[in-house]
């Protein structure tokens, strides 16, 4: 069970490998002027939709419920576990998800400007 849930951990990354194409398609873009085609553009924003999805589902969704895991896990050993550990579990739980819902609001944020306001246009 806890190797299960420990392997679980990995699912935060999901989102990365999309993360990292729409980056060297920004890469491409900037440096290659046949990037502006209809069917480049259109796979790049397909992929930053599928960035946002599976970012929410990955680390947001999922990964409250592995934190949650985590905690029944940690409480249910409360006298097995060392202070140190249960302040170094707590604050790096806790930024890992301040992280992750500063990221979450910035995708959704820019997701929700109209094309054309970007930037100060």
């Amino acid at each position: 069970y806890q190797r299960r849930v420990r392997v679980s951990f990995l699912a935060f990354e999901w989102s990365t490998p999309f993360l990292n194409i729409y980056m060297i398609m920004n890469l491409v873009e900037k440096k290659n002027k046949k990037s502006q085609s209809k069917l480049f553009q259109f796979m790049k924003k397909i992929d930053g939709y599928i960035f946002g999805i599976v970012f929410i589902v990955a680390r947001i969704i999922f990964g409250n419920y592995l934190y949650y895991v985590l905690w029944t896990t940690a409480f249910a050993r409360w006298n097995e576990i060392s202070p140190y550990i249960w302040v170094m579990l707590l604050s790096l739980s806790m930024v890992c998800e301040c992280l992750n819902l500063k990221w979450c609001w910035e995708i959704l944020s820019q997701a929700s400007t109209p094309k054309g306001l970007e930037k100060g246009e």
